[in-house]
């Protein structure tokens, strides 16, 4: 490939190959309750737009919203340590490789408080 010209390239094939991993894997990955995705939506929308309006009030808001996900997280991080489920359940529910999944449980286990 040459590099300074990669638009003489077709990556739609690799593209699409992409795009249906990732559909895959999300596919796989434990589902998120639709009232809390809705939730989560919301929220996003919500910070996105007061950051823009007042940056402030985004900055305490979303330190509210860390203080609850820190100690949610911690909790829900204790409970499937405790329950220890293999590397590769830990991976497909978390939509991540075994590594990483296991590096953000280890976050959320060692995390410091906000």
């Amino acid at each position: 490939m040459d590099e300074r010209a990669p638009y003489r390239y077709d990556t739609a094939g690799p593209l699409e190959d992409w795009l249906q991993h990732v559909e895959g894997v999300a596919a796989r990955a434990v589902p998120l309750p639709t009232e809390l995705a809705g939730l989560i939506a919301n929220v996003e929308e919500a910070l996105v737009k007061l950051a823009d309006d007042s940056p402030l009030a985004a900055l305490r808001a979303i330190g509210a919203v860390e203080r609850i996900t820190d100690a949610v997280a911690r909790t829900a991080a204790h409970d499937v340590t405790a329950d220890n489920p293999s590397p590769k359940a830990r991976s497909t529910a978390l939509g991540l490789p075994v590594g990483d999944a296991d590096s953000r449980i280890f976050h959320y286990l060692h995390r410091r408080s906000v």
